[in-house]
């Protein structure tokens, strides 16, 4: 089973308020529950640039993606490694 999952900011009470900045939503049963999280960030965007032939104004289409990818929880192996991933549509 895959659950897709989103983070979102935490709220915290006071700037001298330890902890991480992001928090997963649905409380903490996901993060228990799971035998394996995967946190997968943005890096790199390639565009390339085209003129489109309707308009004759300048587009820019996605081609290639560069995502980190950090394993944060995994009960089968070690957890915090991180590699580079690149997508290409």
């Amino acid at each position: 089973m895959v659950i897709l999952n989103q983070l979102r900011v935490r709220i915290k009470k006071d700037k001298f308020d330890h902890g991480p900045d992001e928090q997963t939503t649905g409380g903490n049963a996901i993060k228990f529950y799971m035998c394996a999280r995967i946190e997968m960030k943005k890096k790199k965007v390639d565009r390339l640039e085209g003129v489109s032939n309707l308009t004759g104004a300048k587009e820019y289409s996605v081609t290639n993606q560069q995502v980190k990818v950090v394993i944060v929880k995994n009960k089968i192996d070690i957890p915090f490694r991180s590699s580079p991933i690149y997508i290409t549509f």
